[in-house]
């Protein structure tokens, strides 16, 4: 019994080693299970997230082959090496392969050696080491023969350096530019016959302007006139001036257009330059029941610098708009102005009981060649580009103008541009109110027909004209300075007239003339040795500025149709001597 005690008791200690043990099994079983399901998991994850990134490089792959196969450019992907690993299908074409792998892995500058060569070779390699070496992105154009039927087209290459802490790679593009250069030249070319149309047309019409306000001067001179006749002069002379002044607004745009406009900047008094606008543009009033208000401050500066004769132009577009467009009531003109970083912001605003504009045509205010309410206004002269030219020389002076209208109970225009100051007092309070009672007279006149002439009856004049009633009118306005007057009808009749020792103090001479115009018998008269003053005329108003004639031989020029108070400043400061 005592042993099958002890026996009882040592299977006892060795079922709870057993149980201990299995307990133990069962947890590292448990644990190694566990571990199996993790593994399990990640192993699952990491197939999904690998099928993930395969079917997402898939897709970049397709991207960047249909980017290839559909681009219009020559496009090549180079690798860190600066060897090839992707190329448009055009790219393909051109070095003769087939498939992408016939050229990866190859150097760029083997593959450009397919197809280029010289100075070429040089110039587009040269760019890419630029680009690798300063990691800048590198274009260049350039002219080829490997465009459509491997003809010589324009290109622009751009090289763009891939970047990230080292380089990459770079991508290559090949634009072919061959059509906006064309596009481009015909554009230019456009542009340069449509300057030639209007300067010809400028010359074809202002010639026989010249003759029409020439002559109406001519007449207008004489003192005694018969008033009928007088009356009917005048007319003649201010609608050849009204057709003169379209056709400069038609100029005027194409200068801007062609960026040709240049402002020029002078000291100018501004007692001048508003009551010059005013009585013009009262003028115009005519019988129209409408009292004209000039509102302006005593304290404006009364001088500024800037470029008057624009800034007088500006003002004569909105005035005479404005009395143009209103019926009755009133046209009120406005002048202000503040200081803004040394500068003078000149205010103008014109505001009239007109007709108005209407909602939609606002839109359109300043386009060029629109007028509005035409219905209305069938019997109105005007082109409709005055308000494009105002708003362009505005633009140009710095400045900003707004239009605010009603239709059917008038506009208001406002205008700020920049101008220049200048030392010098207010204009003060009785400048000020002779300018709003309109009996200013100002530092000089303003200029009229009847200009005052003295006698030169020592001066020797020649006139070159290839047309007859341009001799005519420059000899009419020439006559009253008693002058010694000769014509050439031609620049060969000139030329020979110099040479056999004639000489004059001026020679005024036609710019466009058959045969030989005016500059290349002025470059003969010089080439001759022939020192004497040359005068320019001209009535191509597009090109002819001073600057031109100078370069040309001429010492000065002056525009037709022939200005009187131009003419006697030109005879006053070549032939008249100080007694």
């Amino acid at each position: 019994m005592e042993h099958a005690a002890e026996d009882i008791l040592a299977l006892t200690e060795e079922n709870k080693q057993l149980k201990k043990e299995l307990r133990m099994a069962q947890r590292e079983l448990n644990q190694r299970a566990r571990t199996i399901s993790a593994t399990e998991r990640n192993f699952a994850l990491k197939m999904n997230m690998s099928r993930a990134l395969a079917a997402e490089n898939e897709k970049h792959q397709q991207f960047l082959w249909y980017m290839m196969k559909s681009s219009a450019d020559l496009l090549i992907l180079l690798d860190s090496d600066l060897n090839v690993a992707y190329g448009s299908d055009l790219f393909l074409k051109i070095v003769g392969a087939a498939f992408i792998n016939e050229v990866a892995g190859k150097r760029i500058d083997d593959i450009y050696s397919r197809f280029t060569n010289g100075d070429l070779f040089e110039t587009i390699m040269r760019e890419l080491l630029e680009c690798v070496n300063y990691n800048e992105m590198r274009r260049c154009d350039i002219f080829a023969d490997i465009g459509k039927n491997a003809e010589r087209r324009a290109f622009r290459v751009t090289y763009v350096p891939m970047y990230d802490n080292e380089l990459k790679g770079v991508i290559i593009n090949w634009s072919d530019t061959t059509d906006i250069i064309k596009a481009k030249i015909d554009a230019e070319e456009a542009n340069k016959s449509k300057s030639n149309f209007l300067a010809t047309m400028s010359h074809e019409i202002r010639t026989p302007l010249n003759a029409i306000i020439g002559i109406s001067q001519i007449q207008l001179q004489k003192y005694g006139l018969p008033p009928e006749y007088s009356a009917a002069l005048e007319k003649i002379f201010t609608s050849g001036n009204h057709l003169l002044g379209i056709i400069n607004d038609i100029l005027d745009l194409s200068k801007i257009e062609t960026g040709k406009f240049e402002l020029s900047d002078v000291e100018y008094y501004l007692p001048n330059l508003i009551n010059d606008a005013v009585q013009l543009n009262i003028v115009r009033i005519g019988s129209k029941p409408i009292d004209f208000i000039l509102d302006l401050e005593d304290g404006l500066p009364s001088r500024m610098c800037g470029d008057e004769l624009r800034l007088k132009q500006i003002l004569n577009n909105l005035l005479s708009n404005a009395i143009k467009y209103t019926e009755k009531g009133y046209v009120k003109l406005l002048i202000r102005h503040y200081w803004e970083n040394g500068e003078i912001r000149l205010r103008f605003v014109v505001e009239d009981t007109g007709q108005g504009l209407k909602m939609k045509d606002q839109s359109r205010l300043f386009s060029e060649y629109v007028r509005f309410n035409s219905d209305a206004n069938r019997t109105t002269e005007g082109t409709g580009i005055g308000l494009n030219i105002t708003q362009n020389l505005v633009k140009m002076m710095n400045g900003t103008i707004k239009a605010q209208s009603s239709y059917g109970c008038g506009s208001i225009f406002t205008v700020e541009v920049t101008q220049l100051a200048v030392e010098c007092p207010p204009l003060g309070t009785k400048l000020a109110e002779k300018l709003r009672d309109f009996t200013f007279m100002g530092e000089r006149q303003i200029s009229t027909i009847q200009t005052i002439i003295d006698p030169m009856p020592y001066g020797n004049v020649l006139v070159v004209d290839d047309v007859e009633t341009n001799l005519y009118v420059a000899e009419g306005l020439l006559e009253p300075y008693e002058l010694n007057i000769d014509t050439a009808i031609s620049g060969f009749v000139a030329i020979d007239l110099i040479e056999h020792g004639r000489t004059y103090d001026i020679i005024f001479m036609d710019h466009m003339m058959p045969e030989m115009d005016g500059i290349e018998t002025t470059q003969k008269l010089r080439a001759l040795g022939y020192k004497g003053t040359i005068v320019a005329l001209t009535a191509n108003a597009l090109v002819g500025n001073g600057e031109m004639f100078k370069q040309n031989g001429f010492d000065d020029f002056i525009p037709k149709p022939i200005d009187a108070n131009l003419l006697n400043n030109c005879l006053n400061k070549y032939v008249r001597k100080e007694e």
